[in-house]
């Protein structure tokens, strides 16, 4: 990438790194209050919902469609930048709004006809408080797309942190007041509203800075939106797989039992903070900075910045998975292992955590190998191939349940994103949109190599020397293992990386 993009993806991954370890805050305050009980599993489905709207209708699918047509119209004409802004966010806010109001109703029938038991009551109450968070937050994802359209990438990213704050306020306040479960999970749904109103509140007043947004209808089928139905139809499936299998992994997860919905959601957060921190910061810069190249005829720099973003993506992704094999363990006790969470819900989190480590690499390149296709416009081929996996990531989840138990949804995740991955670049090759796959193998291959040495030195290292304080379940035990381990693991990494690289280039000159 470009000085500037990088600059971009360095603020943008500050700002998730901001949201993911105030997540992980949050996360400690969950499991402390609930451990895997069946309400926290409730309150995670519940937000499930509107969170894979957001990824469909805001920052995610829609955005993809939407920000290569509104990066057109700002090169051409500001006026008509700003009509088409104006209408495509009041259509989709009259949607989502629609869509909201017919979830509550669909919860509701489904209790009065006796579909959800009558232990799954809070289910239903929980997601009527928290599917109006749906509207807002899918409008907070589209202003925060418009923003980093205009280069602006530290407001948006900063979203998913006040979010959070909300949350955290509120389970600390039900922590010191001694709340019994259900007043704290329903003031958690009440606090998760809340702050969809706060983040639209902040994005509207930052994007006034650079586009002007009012209400304004327009018929479905007006001239001007052709080419985005064009574009977003397709992408709804085709950015969103991901999100929609997880939203069917943790359905069935729910039939499973409510602790493997909890358990599947504890060991996403770990997985998911280098997935948030490096993935989502540098597609956030790709889509914007490959679409405007794409519109001005430069498809060089298409070529520099995809590859730059990919290599970055890999070389901080793959030693993650490393990392958590080493110390995974001690983590997940040092973060989650006190209050309601106990050594039983522990293990319940584990089955799950170690299937989804081989994915890391995969689900992070999948944020900067989409926005190619978005860029280019082609929106047909990401929807095939992820019908495809999210057909294989159902049967591979179900066929292994019986094995597997739970830890079955997390292996077929990370199986799909590979092949998801892989097929998408095969594909790019063919469409000409890269040149050639040579460079992401040259510059894969010391990642991986680096990362697996640099694993079996210190895995022997931990078990020859720390083995009584890997075992142990006490906090201060599993900090010094996660700290010291971290940290080996980082320096070491680096060093053989560096040497990887020095003598592969010493090689080919």
């Amino acid at each position: 990438m470009s000085r500037k993009n990088t600059i971009n993806a360095l603020i943008s991954g500050a700002g998730n790194l901001a949201g993911r370890l105030s997540g992980l805050l949050r996360e400690v305050l969950y499991a402390y209050l609930f451990g895997t009980s069946p309400l926290i599993g409730y309150f995670k489905y519940a937000a499930a919902l509107p969170n894979l709207a957001r990824r469909i209708f805001g920052e995610g699918a829609l955005a993809n469609a939407f920000i290569p047509l509104l990066a057109e119209a700002k090169n051409d004409d500001r006026e008509r930048c700003n009509d088409l802004a104006s209408k495509i966010l009041t259509l989709t806010t009259i949607f989502n709004s629609l869509l909201a109001i017919l979830g509550i109703g669909i919860l509701f029938s489904l209790s009065y006809l006796k579909v959800l038991s009558q232990e799954s009551q809070d289910l239903v109450y929980l997601g009527s408080i928290m599917l109006p968070y749906l509207p807002l937050i899918c409008l907070a994802g589209l202003l925060g797309s418009i923003l980093n359209l205009y280069g602006q990438y530290s407001k948006p990213a900063l979203m998913s942190s006040a979010m959070n704050v909300c949350l955290i306020a509120s389970a600390s306040f039900a922590i010191f007041a001694n709340l019994s479960d259900k007043q704290s999970i329903y003031l958690l749904a009440v606090s998760l509203v809340f702050s969809g109103v706060l983040q639209v509140f902040i994005l509207l007043h930052a994007s006034g800075k650079f586009i002007k947004l009012r209400f304004k209808t327009c018929r479905l089928k007006a001239p001007e939106l052709k080419s985005f139905w064009i574009s977003f139809l397709p992408v709804v499936i085709g950015a969103s797989a991901q999100q929609i299998s997880t939203l069917l992994d943790k359905t069935i997860a729910l039939w499973i039992g409510p602790h493997a919905v909890s358990s599947l959601s504890y060991s996403e957060l770990l997985i998911y903070l280098p997935v948030g921190i490096f993935g989502v910061s540098l597609g956030s810069v790709c889509l914007p900075s490959l679409s405007s190249s794409l519109a001005k005829g430069n498809k060089q720099d298409v070529q520099r910045d995809f590859h730059k973003a990919l290599s970055q993506a890999l070389f901080l992704s793959i030693p993650c998975s490393f990392l958590f094999y080493l110390c995974g363990d001690s983590i997940l006790k040092a973060i989650f292992l006190r209050g309601a969470f106990d050594v039983e819900s522990l293990n319940f989190t584990l089955k799950a955590f170690v299937w989804f480590l081989p994915g890391i690499p995969f689900f992070t390149a999948l944020k900067v190998v989409l926005p190619l296709y978005y860029a280019n416009k082609n929106t047909k081929t990401p929807l095939k191939i992820s019908l495809a996996m999210i057909c294989l990531n159902l049967i591979l989840g179900l066929s292994f349940i019986p094995l597997l138990s739970h830890g079955s949804l997390a292996m077929a995740s990370s199986i799909t994103a590979f092949l998801n991955f892989s097929l998408l670049l095969i594909q790019a090759k063919k469409l000409k949109y890269l040149v050639s796959l040579n460079e992401i193998t040259k510059y894969s291959i010391p990642s991986l190599l680096s990362a697996f040495l640099t694993f079996i030195l210190l895995d022997s290292l931990i078990n020859n020397y720390l083995s009584h304080l890997t075992s142990s379940i006490n906090f201060i035990d599993n900090a010094i293992v996660s700290l010291a381990g971290t940290i080996s693991f980082a320096v070491l990494y680096l060093v053989l990386h560096k040497l990887f690289k020095f003598s592969l280039s010493k090689r080919r000159a």
